[in-house]
C-alpha cells in the first residue's frame, strides 16, 4: 500500500476528518543522523501531494488537499548545491582556497546530476560535505572541525537534539503511535537505499502543486 492509498483508507475510517482539508507538511527540524543537513520532506511532500492531485479527478473518494508546507526543502538539489561554497565562505567557514576547492567539487557533482550519474554525484557530495557513507571525515568536517550543519554558531550538535530518540522508545509512546516492537532507525540503512534518489529533483511536481494549492516553503 502506498502513502496516498494509506491516507485514503485512514480518511474512510476516521469519518470525522474525511471532509476536512489536508495540508501535507514535513521538515528536518530535528537533526537525526545521516543526511541531517537537508530535508527529504522536500521530496516526499511534493510527491504525495502531486499523486493526490493527479488521482483525485478520477477517484470516487477524494482527498481534500488544501496545501503543503515544507521546511529546509531539498526538492531540487541541483539549484541548491551550486551555492554551497559561496555561502560557507561568506559565513567564514571556508577560506578562499577552500572555497575554490569546494566550488570545483560542487560543479563536478552538478555535472553528474545533469548526466543522471546519481551514485557518482552522491559520492562526491558525501565526501565533500556529509561524510555519512565514507570511511573518513568529509572535506567540510576536516577543514572546519564541525559536524553540525544546522547552526554555524554551534559546531557540534547539542545533547538535547538526541532526546527524541529516547522518547520514542518509551513503552507508552510506542503504544500510542502503534509501532509495536519495530526498531527505531537512525536513517543510515535508509540513506544507502536512497543514494540514487537523493540528488534527483521533484521541481516539476512542486511547481504544479504551487500553481494549484497554498504552499509554504521555509528555511531556518
Amino acid at each position: 500500500m502506498n502513502h496516498s492509498d494509506a491516507q485514503a483508507k485512514a480518511f474512510r475510517v476516521e469519518r470525522d476528518v474525511s471532509t476536512k482539508a489536508l495540508v501535507h507538511t514535513g521538515s528536518s527540524l530535528v537533526p537525526s543522523g545521516p543526511g541531517k543537513d537537508r530535508s527529504y520532506a522536500g521530496k516526499y511532500v511534493p510527491a504525495i501531494a502531486h499523486y493526490i492531485h493527479t488521482l483525485n479527478p478520477s477517484r470516487d473518494f477524494k482527498i481534500h488537499l488544501e496545501g503543503i508546507a515544507i521546511g529546509d526543502a531539498y526538492s531540487d538539489p541541483e539549484s541548491i548545491i551550486g551555492g554551497y561554497a559561496t555561502f560557507l565562505y561568506q559565513i567564514g567557514l571556508l577560506d578562499e582556497e577552500q572555497q575554490k576547492h569546494f566550488q570545483k567539487q560542487c560543479s563536478k557533482c552538478i555535472e553528474h546530476i545533469k548526466e543522471q550519474n546519481w551514485i557518482k554525484a552522491f559520492e562526491i557530495l558525501d565526501k565533500l560535505l556529509d561524510g555519512d557513507l565514507t570511511n573518513d571525515l568529509s572535506y567540510f568536517q576536516n577543514v572546519t572541525g564541525c559536524t553540525n550543519y544546522y547552526n554555524f554558531l554551534q559546531c557540534t550538535e547539542l545533547e538535547d537534539q538526541s532526546y527524541y530518540g529516547k522518547f520514542l522508545s518509551l513503552p507508552q509512546v510506542r503504544e500510542a503511535i502503534h509501532v509495536g516492537n519495530r526498531t527505531f532507525s537512525d536513517g543510515a540503512d535508509v540513506e544507502k537505499y536512497l543514494r540514487e534518489d537523493t540528488l534527483q529533483s521533484v521541481k516539476p511536481w512542486l511547481v504544479e502543486i504551487m500553481d494549484h494549492y497554498k504552499s509554504i516553503l521555509l528555511s531556518k
